[in-house]
């Protein structure tokens, strides 16, 4: 559980759990939150890859959204097929699946 008290010029955070990381991690945020509020700008929950493609491109890519949206599997390499495609989706009706092939590099 995470409490806060919120006062004028007073932002105090209460982190009540056996392991405490996650839960201040989250009251952190809701600090950030509210002082961008105050101040006015944006904090975002995200996480962030940058990718160099084979053509020496750089791409930069921000994942912006709450706990449990997959912003850390960015960081992960792609789950692939046995035979090494990469499945786009699969209809949950017919079974149908479908593929993309992009070489290992």
């Amino acid at each position: 559980m995470v409490v806060h008290n919120r006062r004028d010029g007073l932002h105090e955070l209460f982190s009540y759990n056996l392991y405490p990381g996650p839960s201040a991690k989250k009251g952190i945020y809701g600090v950030l939150i509210g002082l961008g509020e105050r101040e006015g700008w944006v904090t975002n929950h995200c996480s962030t890859v940058q990718v160099i493609t084979p053509y020496d491109n750089v791409v930069t890519i921000m994942h912006e959204g709450a706990s449990g949206g997959g912003k850390s599997e960015m960081l992960e390499q792609a789950h692939r097929e046995p035979d090494g495609r990469l499945l786009l989706g699969e209809d949950i009706v017919t079974g149908e699946r479908w593929f993309t092939e992009i070489p290992r590099s």
